[in-house]
């Protein structure tokens, strides 16, 4: 059977603008608002697309540039709330990963960094966008580039970040993203990584952590709150628990991957 060309197109994504990358094997949709990958859907076995495989803001998003005082009862204060009025699916966190501090809150910057909450200049090139934002806090430039090529059911992304001050930056680059139902079923969700060992979150999950505080452990056996044990790997194993966790991974290796299985 011949391979269709690959597709890029405008779209809009829940009343967001957008871009839709198409294949015959795999396509997403990529927002200018926060820079979000808002959805990821691939072919089924009867050539229908699955359901978004990320997770979907269950309330109403809007682009961060369109947050306004009166959204504050719905998401929150600016500080939280412009990152979840916008948030779902992936996004990238820099230069920080977190809340800022209470001098970062008074000079405007929120949860997860600036990236998060910009708008993303996007443009079409062949097989794929190029996505730019400036970071005029950090003085940080990001440019990212995804791809598709015809006969894979593959996404190659290639993030590149330019310090433009005279002097070192120490920061987080970190990739948020979110996995959700229908294509995680509690019962059955599996990971996979090459981890080594780990440290668990010092400041508890808001009183429902799986996980003890502050413990090393190698994963993927981590220490359970209360005593005993609990595997990652299998990561809904109590209803209604949830837990942070840093996990090293195998540094010997050259490539280091997360599969998450249903």
């Amino acid at each position: 059977m011949a391979r269709t060309e690959i597709s890029v197109r405008k779209t809009r994504w829940k009343g967001r603008p957008g871009y839709r990358l198409t294949n015959d094997d795999v396509e997403l949709t990529a927002l200018p608002g926060g820079g979000a990958i808002a959805e990821l859907r691939c072919k089924c076995r009867s050539e229908q697309w699955s359901p978004n495989l990320l997770w979907e803001a269950p309330w109403a998003t809007m682009d961060p540039g369109k947050f306004q005082p009166r959204h504050e009862r719905q998401y929150g204060t600016p500080f939280v709330g412009k990152f979840l009025a916008s948030f779902t699916g992936h996004v990238v966190c820099l230069d920080c990963f977190g809340g800022p501090s209470q001098d970062e809150i008074a000079c405007g910057l929120t949860l997860h960094g600036e990236a998060c909450v910009a708008r993303w200049n996007v443009t079409p090139s062949p097989g794929g966008v190029t996505m730019q934002v400036r970071l005029p806090s950090a003085g940080l430039d990001l440019r990212r580039e995804v791809r598709l090529l015809r006969g894979e059911s593959v996404i190659y992304v290639s993030e590149t970040v330019i310090n433009r001050k005279p002097v070192d930056h120490l920061l987080h680059w970190v990739q948020h993203v979110t996995l959700g139902p229908p294509f995680l079923a509690s019962s059955e969700c599996s990971i996979a990584a090459p981890g080594k060992q780990g440290k668990t979150w010092p400041h508890g999950y808001e009183g429902k952590s799986l996980l003890a505080d502050d413990h090393g452990f190698r994963w993927p056996m981590a220490p359970k709150e209360g005593g005993g044990s609990v595997d990652l790997s299998r990561p809904f194993s109590e209803e209604g628990k949830g837990f942070v966790a840093a996990i090293l991974f195998d540094t010997a290796r050259e490539w280091a991957f997360v599969a998450v299985l249903n």
